[in-house]
């Protein structure tokens, strides 16, 4: 049975953030296997599993985005 990497990714509820990162991770060639999105007035949280784990994990680290990997 093949497990994924699930990353919670933490960011601020503004415009164009969840739009920088994503295109962040398209240059980058990291296929998104799975993401829902959950907001509040204040911050958000995406949950995504990437087709590269460590790949995404270096993208994210790059952009200084706290996130949380289960």
């Amino acid at each position: 049975m093949y497990i994924a990497t699930q990353f919670s990714v933490f960011m601020v509820n503004k415009p164009g953030v969840l739009a920088q990162v994503l295109g962040d991770f398209a240059r980058a060639k990291i296929n998104i296997i799975a993401i829902t999105m959950m907001d509040s007035v204040e911050h958000g949280v995406m949950r995504v599993i990437f087709a590269a784990p460590k790949k995404a994990k270096e993208v994210l680290t790059k952009l200084n985005m706290p996130y949380n990997k289960t």
